[in-house]
């Protein structure tokens, strides 16, 4: 059983798949790529280190941008620019690729002004969103820059977008692009011969070939030759300025999100070491920007805390660069500010959380992240933020799935268990339980940008969830308590019957 820090934490079951930066679907630039390839010969494709030159399977790709390449500002055609309120603006990309979320979740679109990501200065002390007091701060523009950001015209040049919210000084801002449609619907689960769920080997499967997802079977699933895997928890933490939300908050502000490292708390962040415990090849990257190539502002980046990091991206790139997996280590080593910033990047995470449904109490279950994200509730898609992509948020409200029937509708895989789980309107009813998985892959060095924002009421389930052995089924769910709002333990179960918490799920 996951054990929480305290009455108001919530923790939850996480499998981490740990991944070699050469492995082909990670470190690939694919923006950078298609940027450069439009350059001169000072900036151009040639300029590409050799494990990138060299390597015919990625060069076989960026010559092939259609079926390879990811939605951005540089391939809008291939992607869908996101909303403000956490929904993509489009249905179809220009390109006629489709979300694949249900209908009645991708139609929930253009009524949105536009998400912007960017880089902004001058910015003051604020307890939740820059409590180190940084002067230079990346992140939504919403939040950080101008309540105004999300009626930016798409076409806006930095020049004409000011802020005066936390950050007084606009550096520069993107609209944020995803890639649509990279998974299906639907997860398939595993039965067991009385015909239980599985709900710990739920199978994710692709949709169609883009944004470098040729070996998407090695993503979710334990490849000993390819990916190294711990079972562990993730810990949401109860919000000091609003208490009815817990989340984790990790970005380019506060050291980024980086679950297989041992980080210094002490505001700077040094790398100490690699996680005890957990299976995993060590940290092959470092945490800056520095692309693979004669990059045009590479000597103006810096990190964080505003410090150079020109001369450790030239280290980099010359014992071998971002796909080079002894190339971080080798460059670390040349200084105390190169060992602070190595990092384990390339790892792909599945999450379950089993919660207790409120009615029309407005729960809600947001996502903030870069690189891919899809999130299941009862094994049906719910957000759809696929691609190597700027943090893009993906908002769930749980009352609207409610009355939508999410999960119950005809080939959805627990249609079964509707039949105690939704009232006589195709509903769902109050306090019935369901689940949520959710699946990131962070493929790409620079930041590590993960937030989950929760109010829903976790049910924390009896048993070894956590262990690579267990099998977790719906028979588990007569043990359960609520995180928010816990009940009294039945006390009247006869010998041999589960004991449970009021009301038992049954």
């Amino acid at each position: 059983m996951a054990i929480v820090t305290n009455d108001t934490d919530q923790e939850f079951d996480i499998i981490i798949r740990d991944f070699e930066v050469n492995h082909p679907d990670f470190e690939n630039f694919t923006e950078e790529a298609l940027v450069s390839m439009g350059k001169d010969e000072r900036f151009g494709i040639n300029t590409w280190l050799d494990s990138y030159l060299g390597n015919a399977e990625w060069l076989g790709r960026r010559n092939d941008n259609t079926t390879y390449g990811c939605g951005s500002v540089q391939s809008p055609a291939l992607g869908l620019a996101m909303g403000s309120e956490g929904y993509p603006k489009e249905i179809m990309t220009p390109s006629g690729a489709t979300t694949t979320l249900p209908a009645y979740l991708a139609n929930i679109s253009s009524a949105q002004g536009y998400a912007w990501y960017g880089e902004f200065a001058r910015c003051t002390q604020d307890p939740e969103l820059n409590p180190l007091g940084l002067e230079k701060m990346r992140g939504s523009a919403a939040e950080l820059c101008s309540d105004n950001a999300e009626s930016w015209d798409i076409s806006a040049p930095d020049s004409e977008k000011s802020c005066s919210k936390i950050c007084q000084v606009h550096v520069w801002s993107k609209p944020v692009y995803i890639t649509p449609g990279m998974v299906k619907q639907q997860l398939q689960f595993k039965h067991s011969e009385d015909g239980e769920i599985d709900f710990y080997s739920p199978e994710i499967e692709r949709n169609r070939l883009a944004c470098d997802n040729e070996y998407f079977d090695h993503w979710f699933h334990d490849e000993g030759s390819v990916n190294k895997s711990s079972n562990t928890t993730m810990v949401l933490s109860q919000s000091a300025l609003d208490p009815k939300y817990v989340e984790i908050r990790k970005d380019w502000n506060n050291g980024g999100f980086f679950p297989l490292d041992s980080v210094s708390d002490d505001g700077n962040f040094y790398f100490i070491e690699s996680k005890p415990g957990l299976d995993q090849y060590g940290p092959q990257s470092l945490s800056i920007n520095c692309p693979p190539y004669n990059y045009l502002y590479a000597s103006s980046q810096t990190d964080f805390l505003g410090k150079s990091t020109s001369d450790l991206c030239k280290f980099w790139q010359t014992n071998g660069g971002p796909k080079n997996k002894d190339a971080a280590f080798k460059a670390a080593m040349t200084s105390p500010f190169g060992i602070s910033h190595l990092r384990n990047y390339g790892f792909t995470i599945m999450g379950f959380i089993p919660f207790e449904y409120h009615k029309d109490a407005n729960e809600i279950f947001q996502f903030t992240g870069d690189d891919d994200m899809w999130i299941f509730v009862d094994g049906v898609l719910a957000v759809d933020l696929g691609g190597t992509h700027l943090p893009a948020t993906g908002t769930i409200r749980m009352d609207y799935l409610a009355v939508n029937s999410h999960g119950c509708h005809e080939g959805d895989p627990m249609l079964d268990s509707c039949v105690t789980k939704v009232d006589e309107k195709g509903a769902w009813k109050d306090s019935s339980v369901h689940y949520i998985h959710f699946f990131h892959a962070e493929r790409q060095s620079d930041g590590s940008n993960f937030k989950i924002r929760s109010s829903i009421s976790k049910v924390n389930l009896i048993g070894k969830p956590s262990q690579s052995d267990s099998n977790l089924k719906e028979e588990n769910l007569y043990e359960y308590y609520s995180s928010f709002a816990p009940g009294e333990l039945s006390t009247d179960a006869k010998e041999g019957e589960p004991v449970c918490q009021i009301p038992c799920y049954k």
